[in-house]
This record gives structure tokens, sequence and C-alpha cells, in this order.
């Protein structure tokens, strides 16, 4: 009886076999990795920026039950929140009450869970609207936009911030300003939302290419936290 000859195809994998292959898994995961975390940032944007046009149609409606105006022009006797930005304006330094004017969208936005922007790291979303406070915003605000004008700024990502205060609570978009994003949210990047309800995706050179309306300027209430 002749001796049975070893069956090749049940051999294991050698050591240096199996490091081989795991090298070129490792090499092959390097290679993925940035494309799949490129793929969860545009994801993220993707999901703010429709969050911040869901907004824009919330004040365009709230616009449509009061006479054409936004809750930044609306008395807070008729559900607005004017005597807050009246108030931000005395307050000379920073203040906490920003969220007012989302806060009065309550009726028009679907879910608080709106308001916090997916690459929010320092935020959560408010339990409802009652409890919201700037602690639940990840979103600025234009408290003089005119809905009959399209170029002006309704709305955007807080991360935004000017010289000569990088952590002010008012900014006042102007020529002859500087101006730029910070690492939050989307770095160095962020979106805006205008009165026509269409959001762009700004970088640094469009705020400075933007075309200011030195008669017009654009004041802007962060929601600053303490």
């Amino acid at each position: 009886m002749g001796l049975r000859k070893p069956n090749l195809m049940t051999r294991g994998f050698t050591l240096v076999e199996l490091l081989t292959v795991i090298a070129i898994i490792a090499i092959l995961a390097s290679l993925l990795l940035p494309a799949v975390e490129n793929a969860m940032k545009q994801g993220k944007r993707i999901w703010c920026v429709n969050s911040l046009r869901q907004q824009g149609i919330a004040f365009h409606v709230f616009a449509h039950d009061h006479n054409g105006r936004v809750p930044m022009e609306v008395s807070m006797n008729e559900g607005g929140a004017k005597e807050f930005v009246q108030n931000g304006y005395l307050v000379g330094g920073p203040f906490y009450f920003s969220f007012r004017q989302f806060q009065a969208l309550s009726n028009e936005l679907d879910s608080v869970k709106l308001l916090v922007c997916k690459n929010e790291t320092k935020r959560e979303p408010a339990l409802s609207f009652v409890a919201l406070q700037n602690t639940n915003l990840s979103y600025f605000v234009g408290v003089n936009a005119d809905l009959s004008k399209p170029g002006s700024i309704l709305a955007g990502d807080r991360n935004l911030a000017c010289n000569p205060s990088p952590h002010p609570t008012i900014i006042r978009i102007t020529s002859g300003a500087s101006f730029w994003w910070t690492s939050e949210l989307h770095p160095l990047n962020g979106n805006v939302l205008f009165a026509d309800g269409h959001v762009e995706q700004w970088n640094k050179y469009s705020l400075s290419n933007f075309k200011y309306n030195p008669d017009e300027p654009y004041d802007i209430f962060l929601p600053t936290i303490p």
C-alpha cells in the first residue's frame, strides 16, 4: 500500500502569507478611509443645507401669516420676537437670547432638532421649542433681513468670526470688515441662508467677494453661550 500524498489544498497560511494579507488589508483601509470620511462630512453638510432650507420655508410661512414680516419684525404680542432684537442692540456686549427668533418658528418648523447641525460637537438638540436655548442652536439669524430683497442674509452657520472681536454676539457684515469661518461645524466653511430661501456654501473667498451694500449692512445675532 503506497504512501498517501498530502493534500495541498488544505495547507494553512504561513506566517509570512498571513502578515502579507494583513498588510494589504491595512493599505486598502488607509486608502479608503479618507474617501469614507469625506463622504460622511459631505453627507452632514447636505443635511445642514437642507435644515437651513427648511428654516427658510418656516420664515416665509411665518411671514405669510404676519403681513410679510419675519419674527425679528413682529412684536411678542403677535407671536414674534422683535423686542429681543431691540434689547440685543441695547445690551452693548454678549447676550444669550438669539434663540428667541427661532423659538417664534415653533409652529412652522417640523422639529427642534433642525436647529442643531450634524457636525455640532458642543451643542445638543432641545427637548422642545419651549426648552430651546442658545446651547441648542447651531445657526445665526440675520435680524434685519428683508424678504423682499433676495440677497438679504436670513440665517447661517454659527462658526463665523470677525475683526476686531473674534467672539462677538453681533456681527455687522459690511464692506471693509474682515470675516472668516472658524474650525467648528464645517471647518473654515459655512452655509448661508438668503431671504429668497436658497442656501450657499461659503468659504473665506466667498465672504471676501460678497457684494455688500454700504447703505444696508447685515446685522447677525450669533447664538452665544456663556
